[in-house]
């Protein structure tokens, strides 16, 4: 049977309970047989990191220990020059060559997506799973240009309405995985710890994260 293998790439900086909760709502939802989450190493179109790779590493393994099929994937931090997805996927091909990917996104990432770089292979190479859709599914940029119109195009064409749909094919499909839950941004998350509000901060963070932030003093001001 031809594995499925999930991709969640990322800052983690640091990693909370909302990456995990999605990780672990798109395994389960999708029958994945594992997913890997890829820190990224240099961002394309966002701020660098504000902890060192180091750590988000680490923070990310001990994060994961909960299940054996969330995988820590550091392929980003051991490549030179900018971090694309789309080399991400390639690699990830060459490693897996028999394997089904799917690229799991927030519903900001997906509206961004038009801005990637080379953005239109990734569907030559994956599946993607969008975590909430838009707001009725429309997007809530400003930038409605051209490549805004592309993307809905191709939503238009490769949206499926459930999870099995995927895999009838081995790339090139969209579906949007409904989950209730809070939504945690990193940045005030790291407001919060580099205030020393550690107990609102606690509740966003595996247990074993927040241990390590505190005894790595991470993110102070």
């Amino acid at each position: 049977m031809t594995r499925r293998i999930g991709v969640m790439g990322g800052m983690f900086d640091p990693v909370h309970t909302g990456h995990i909760s999605a990780a672990l709502a798109a395994l389960n939802r999708l029958s994945l047989d594992e997913l890997r989450l890829i820190p990224c190493a240099n961002p394309f179109h966002r701020d660098a990191a504000v902890a060192h790779s180091d750590d988000r590493l680490a923070m990310l393994k001990l994060a994961v220990q909960t299940d054996v099929r969330l995988l820590v994937d550091d392929r980003e931090l051991k490549r030179q020059g900018i971090s694309y997805t789309v080399d991400t996927l390639r690699s990830l091909h060459k490693d897996f060559p028999d394997s089904i990917l799917v690229l799991l996104l927030g519903e900001d990432a997906f509206e961004g997506l038009p801005h990637w770089h080379r953005w239109q292979e990734l569907f030559e190479l994956c599946h993607i799973c969008v975590i909430n859709r838009p707001v009725s599914g429309q997007s809530r940029r400003n930038d409605a240009d051209t490549a805004q119109q592309v993307l809905r195009t191709e939503l238009s064409r490769r949206q499926v309405s459930g999870p099995d749909e995927l895999f009838i094919m081995h790339a090139g499909r969209i579906f949007f995985l409904k989950k209730e839950g809070l939504q945690i941004a990193s940045n005030e998350l790291r407001k919060q710890l580099g205030a020393g509000v550690y107990s609102s901060a606690a509740s966003m963070l595996p247990t074993a994260v927040s241990r390590y932030i505190a005894e790595h003093n991470l993110y102070k001001f």
